[in-house]
């Protein structure tokens, strides 16, 4: 357990010396990237479902590493091709291994955050706010935008040192806007992750192919604004 705790703070700091030999070497790394998505996403899909009901957040622990692994699979080749483009000596093998490194980071993020959402859950749920389920996706959203950029930027020396600053910039920023883009519309597919009170719990939607992540979100926002200038 101290070993694998040892590699995950070798990890989540992101130093370039370390983790080059990462990219190209290492079932048990390999390995230890997988099983931070698993258990990271797992503890933070059942944060985010418990609001609605156990039965959601069992089902949004089981989805969450999925939309991370599915999100790899359709991003590998693209980001492998983006590296290469952008002058970064990449294989497919070690960009997939990248992108990993990049979201167990995220998922160590979000699930260390658990308790804290476990206990912002319990006062909004207590206080019985009729929008608590807007707000509470809105706000996740956010933070799962931060936690995808954070797993991204930690990569960052270890880019610099493959490539260069100028072009670790240009990969950097060209990963994370096809990692985000994608991984958002995907969600949208496999939801739902919150479960709207207002709808019966499922593992997944009949309509999962219609409208967008994008368009739902620019709902929201609209139905908050107009909720927040009315009462002023």
């Amino acid at each position: 357990m101290d070993g694998i705790a040892q590699s995950v703070s070798l990890l989540c700091r992101g130093e370039a010396t370390q983790l080059q030999s990462w990219l190209r070497t290492g079932r048990g790394r390999l390995a230890l990237s997988l099983g931070c998505i698993v258990v990271g996403g797992a503890i933070y899909g059942f944060t985010v479902g418990i609001l609605r009901s156990p039965v959601q957040a069992s089902y949004a622990a089981i989805k969450f590493p999925v939309l991370i692994f599915a999100t790899v699979l359709c991003n590998g080749l693209l980001n492998a091709m983006l590296g290469t483009l952008l002058g970064v000596r990449l294989s497919l093998s070690e960009s997939l291994r990248a992108i990993l490194m990049s979201y167990a980071i995220a998922c160590v993020f979000l699930a260390s955050l658990a308790p804290v959402f476990f206990f912002h859950v319990w006062n909004w749920s207590s206080g019985g706010a009729g929008n608590s389920f807007f707000y509470w996706k809105l706000f996740h959203i956010g933070i799962i935008a931060l936690a995808g950029t954070i797993g991204n930027v930690r990569l960052w020396q270890l880019l610099v040192s493959v490539a260069g600053r100028l072009k670790a910039r240009f990969v950097l920023l060209a990963w994370l806007g096809a990692n985000l883009f994608l991984g958002c519309q995907l969600s949208w597919i496999l939801r739902p992750f919150f479960g709207n009170p207002n709808i019966e719990v499922a593992f997944l939607r009949d309509d999962a192919l219609d409208r967008s992540f994008y368009e739902d979100v620019w709902v929201i926002l609209q139905g908050l604004w107009t909720q927040l200038d009315a009462s002023y």
